[in-house]
């Protein structure tokens, strides 16, 4: 929810939280969750 209600995007999301977004895709997508920009969440 950070994401969607806080953040223009993954990027913004990326940059004020220090994560590299790389990494974090990964990871994210090892659990079958991908980034759904229209969305704004990973599903």
């Amino acid at each position: 929810m950070q994401l969607r209600d806080h953040y223009a995007d993954l990027d913004d999301l990326c940059n004020a939280q220090e994560l590299d977004r790389a990494a974090l895709e990964a990871r994210l997508a090892s659990g079958d969750f991908h980034y759904q920009a229209q969305q704004k969440q990973f599903r």
